[in-house]
């Protein structure tokens, strides 16, 4: 049987892969399944499983995560404008 060889790219560049549970970048195989996790700190983590039967480069680009905060104003005097850009 042959083998095969699976490439991960990611945006951004220093995103962790998990490729079958093990951190690498590449990985070579028979042809069969296989799941790749791509995260990073502040990015919503991505996960592929897909059937491979041939050469492959996958390209991940994950997306930043939505960030929410809240802001707590006290003005003096009281009832003062406070403008926010």
């Amino acid at each position: 049987m042959h083998t095969l060889t699976v490439n991960v790219v990611t945006y951004p560049s220093d995103a962790t892969v998990l490729i079958n549970g093990v951190q690498r970048r590449s990985i070579t195989i028979t042809p069969g399944e296989v799941t790749i996790v791509v995260s990073k700190t502040g990015y919503v983590t991505k996960t592929i499983t897909q059937v491979y039967d041939s050469n492959t480069t996958e390209e991940i680009r994950l997306t930043e995560e939505n960030r929410n905060a809240t802001i707590t104003v006290i003005a003096q005097p009281a009832g003062a404008v406070v403008k926010i850009d």
